[in-house]
């Protein structure tokens, strides 16, 4: 759909939701008020219109108020800190990083869901080796892991509260708008492009770049006095060997290209990313594109059909650092570029090249934009592949000056001490707005009727069918689809 329609298609959805909301509000049902406020903020999150709202955000206050914290029952104590984490992705993301720093100088308590413990196996044995402690949330009911969560805070005796969540998680966001006056509380903000739940229930927003805190402060309403500035560093498990190749390759022969990530990242209106790799492909007989990810593969299906024994796809590998150690170079997801994988890269060596879409690849590593590795055009970023693929030299140039432009761990560790300490690492910010409009309408293009009632239908939301009786519908129908599939 076109711009000006998908805007206005969400804008109205979620205008339904907050009134939904509300009313569940005035008459006591907050669990039910709590999953609409998560589904709008879903819903906001997919269609990428704006980033932040004040309804949804008072919404949550007043959820708040209808769980008050208990008193506490350990005293505060300056060595003990809490982390929350809403995603229970073991070692992917930052939450090792965290980790990692903050369990050498602090002990902690890591706060996760039940069913994650499987995937989170790595950090919860950090936590413990460094004497800190494991509290689970059963993740069933959204106001009973908010108690739960009031409780650990309560018994922790944790003065700093970190939360690192997902866009729609009024867990935690709730838990902390209502949180003692004498705790500090932190959220780590990882998807900076886009809208998140949370604007209000922190007193430290910690950005990683510059286009995040320019964001936060102009759109977010987020006070310049509470945004703080932390790069972080690529976390990649190099001891994991090398699980091997897909397909057939002959290294003796072959160069191999590889690029990962969500693929809604790849997919724009001008399908800029499938004609960079299709136009690399045939320039290029010798070079296999492999891309790990998941999403909807569409485009990607056609290039393996086009490219037969050239283009593999597979889910994300645990051998991340393996995987881009075998390859030649890493290709960045365009529109939207990962900033963890273009760390990645750079931290194996690779040279992450990138097609800008606007802003929105700024910032991931020390003196990007004198790397020269970002390009306006497909003609510029192949004239960049061509001397990649053809001159071993200048490949390894440039591979030399990527890898020296990675935060290093001890620094960052260092900057997050100096946080807890002083309340800011004393690294300044440019507020300068970033180019977010071309960004927004790509998201708009991308945006579908699919994805609108895909969203509705979520775990606690079967009194939605009330409410939309056609797109709850289709929505289900579509995941109950879905689920046959093998």
């Amino acid at each position: 759909m076109d711009e000006k329609t998908a805007k206005a298609i969400v804008q109205k959805r979620a205008n339904k939701l907050i009134a939904i909301a509300q009313t569940q509000l005035r008459r006591g049902k907050v669990e039910q008020a709590l999953n609409t406020v998560a589904t709008c903020a879903l819903t906001l999150y997919s269609a990428n219109q704006c980033y932040q709202s004040d309804e949804l955000e008072t919404l949550l206050s007043r959820a708040a108020e209808t769980i008050p914290f208990p008193p506490a029952t350990a005293p505060i104590a300056e060595d003990r800190v809490l982390f929350y984490d809403g995603f229970g992705l073991g070692s992917r993301g930052l939450l090792t990083v965290y980790l990692q720093a903050l369990c050498s100088f602090r002990k902690v308590i890591l706060v996760t869901r039940r069913d994650w413990v499987p995937g989170l196996k790595e950090a919860i044995a950090l936590v413990k080796s460094c004497g800190g402690q494991v509290a689970l949330l059963e993740g069933k009911k959204k106001t009973e892991d908010i108690r739960s969560l009031q409780e650990i805070i309560c018994g922790s005796g944790a003065k700093h509260l970190f939360m690192y969540a997902n866009a729609d998680d009024v867990v935690v966001t709730t838990a902390f708008l209502g949180a003692p006056k004498d705790r500090v509380r932190y959220q780590i903000n990882l998807t900076d492009h886009a809208f998140w739940l949370g604007s209000r229930c922190a007193d430290k927003y910690i950005e990683f770049r510059d286009y995040g805190g320019a964001i936060s402060a102009a759109y977010r309403g987020i006070p310049k006095e509470k945004l703080v500035k932390l790069p972080f560093y690529p976390r990649l498990d190099q001891y994991k060997p090398f699980a091997g190749y897909p397909g057939a390759f002959d290294p003796e022969k072959q160069q191999l290209v590889f690029s990962g990530g969500a693929l809604y990242k790849t997919q724009s209106a001008d399908n800029a990313y499938y004609r960079l790799v299709s136009q690399m492909l045939r320039s290029h007989p010798d070079v296999v594109f492999w891309y790990a990810g998941s999403g909807d593969a569409t485009q990607l299906d056609q290039l393996i059909r086009e490219f037969p024994s050239r283009v593999w796809h597979t889910p994300e590998r645990q051998d991340l650092f393996g995987v881009l150690e075998h390859c030649l170079f890493y290709l960045s997801t365009y529109p939207v570029c990962g900033g963890l994988m273009f760390q990645y890269a750079a931290a194996a060596g690779k040279v992450p090249v990138t097609l800008r879409h606007d802003d929105i690849s700024d910032g991931f590593l020390l003196d990007q934009k004198n790397l020269g590795i970002e390009f306006d055009s497909i003609e510029q970023a192949l004239q960049e592949i061509r001397k990649l693929v053809e001159q071993p030299d200048y490949r390894k140039e440039k591979e030399g000056a990527v890898s020296q432009a990675v935060l290093d761990p001890d620094t960052f560790t260092q900057s997050l001490q100096k946080l807890l300490k002083t309340g800011d690492t004393e690294l300044s910010l440019d507020y300068t707005l970033p180019d977010v409009e071309k960004l927004q309408n790509t998201y708009a293009k991308n945006y579908t009727q699919r994805q609108l009632r895909q969203d509705l239908v979520r775990k606690g939301n079967g009194y939605l069918l009330a409410h939309f009786p056609v797109d709850y519908t289709l929505g289900l129908m579509m995941k109950l689809r879905k689920k046959r599939k093998p």
